[in-house]
């Protein structure tokens, strides 16, 4: 039997990586303005933006912007997510007062005017100004409230950009800080492990530190001393499971799954990027800083396919890879999936999924459906096949494992249920 296995951000989201996934992630990346990181990346490209040559069409200096403003429609609608509730509404009340509770609702859709939006905006996304309980508990309410699709739409506006930042600069300066913002999100909590004892790391911060260094740091990160001072903490996914699966397939931009041994490949499949990854501008060259370095003052940004419901396709890296992980599927007779959840924005990835149960009816799909002490919803083969716009007559070839504190296997059991059913088929 040849199996493969695909792993999302659901694997590294306990013990022992804690790497921030999901809503976390977004709100990180779409909610947060950074301008700690803002300041670092002008030190950054301002350089590199100096002795660029003017053929290379690239702006003339760098901005500290942000996806969008106060009175932007996107804020609005997160404001709008935060009142729907009445424990919303309580807490902005204690933020700007009981105003707005007998207003008419504006052409926007909320009842605060600029004043109070500017409030939020630089409470919420600029972190400034307010009380932090209060905040932190906002924070929390519209995570939990906030639709899948809530920030569709905000950054496939800004792709194009790429092709004439210098005329197009303001969306140019959007997708790149939103870029690093996601970069940052998964790998601070890496970088802090590597050099929380380093001096110069404390002195210059961590995105300073990162960009002046960069390429050490991305090589730090891929090292397998990295790699290995995390598997030394606890067991993980990755050693329960090693040697098990011909295929790995990830999402995921961390170099954990490398410790995963495959029979018939020897790296994982990456399909959405990964923290050594930079893409180039003008070029719109992916490079693996592990692998090869660029010249010097190349415009580089981070390489992750991100939570966008479209893909840019830019180079033959990502070609390469798909076409690895088609030949992975489509030969496979078991895939197995782990900490993934199947969302909407990753139609692409879905379909592989979706086309393996339907090429042959032998085919099998087990979902590790993670299940916490306090999450008692199951997730049955029908809102899989649900979730890969399958026919339900597939959801017989699918199988539901629950897992974790909650389930009915930890993970020292997984490996073992995973192995009777390859032999049973």
């Amino acid at each position: 039997m040849i199996s493969s296995i695909l792993v999302g951000a659901g694997a590294e989201a306990g013990a022992p990586y804690h790497i921030p996934g999901g809503q976390s992630f977004t709100w990180e990346t779409c909610y947060t303005r950074n301008t700690r990181l803002y300041d670092a990346l002008e030190k950054y490209y301002s350089p590199i933006l100096h002795h660029s040559d003017a053929s290379l069409n690239l702006p003339n200096k760098y901005q500290s912007i942000f996806l969008y403003e106060a009175n932007n429609a996107s804020f609005a609608d997160l404001v709008n997510v935060i009142l729907s509730s009445r424990e919303g509404t309580d807490l902005v009340t204690t933020l700007i007062g009981a105003d707005f509770l007998n207003r008419k609702p504006s052409k926007k859709g909320v009842t605060l005017n600029d004043d109070e939006l500017r409030f939020l905006y630089d409470s919420l996304i600029k972190n400034v100004g307010a009380d932090s309980h209060v905040l932190l508990n906002l924070k929390d309410l519209a995570l939990k409230h906030l639709p899948d699709d809530a920030y569709f739409g905000i950054i496939e506006g800004y792709f194009s950009s790429l092709l004439n930042p210098a005329r197009r600069n303001q969306s140019f300066w959007k997708l790149i800080n939103y870029y690093w913002s996601a970069f940052f999100a998964v790998a601070e909590p890496i970088i802090e492990h590597l050099y929380s004892n380093d001096a110069l790391f404390k002195e210059l911060g961590i995105y300073q530190f990162t960009l002046k260094n960069l390429f050490d740091v991305i090589h730090s990160i891929f090292s397998c001393e990295l790699i290995e001072s995390y598997k030394r903490r606890e067991p993980d996914y990755y050693t329960e499971l090693s040697g098990l699966f011909d295929y790995a397939l990830t999402t995921n931009y961390t170099p954990f799954i490398e410790s995963m041994e495959v029979k018939k490949a020897c790296k994982p499949i990456r399909l959405s990027g990964s923290l050594s990854q930079f893409e180039s501008v003008p070029g719109l060259r992916i490079y693996d800083l592990v692998e090869e370095s660029p010249a010097d003052q190349t415009f580089l940004f981070p390489f992750v396919m991100t939570q966008v419901p479209v893909k840019p396709l830019i180079d033959y890296r990502q070609i390469f890879e798909y076409a690895h992980a088609i030949e992975a599927i489509d030969t496979s007779d078991l895939v197995v999936v782990l900490g993934y959840s199947l969302c909407q924005n990753d139609a692409h990835i879905c379909s592989l999924l979706r086309e393996h149960i339907y090429k042959c009816q032998r085919n099998r799909i087990i979902y590790l459906s993670y299940q916490s002490d306090t999450n008692g919803q199951s997730i049955t083969p029908s809102d899989i096949t649900e979730k890969l716009r399958a026919s339900e007559e597939h959801a017989s070839q699918i199988e539901v494992i629950e897992i974790g504190e909650g389930g009915k296997l930890q993970l020292s059991e997984i490996r073992c249920a995973i192995q009777r059913r390859m032999e049973n088929e």
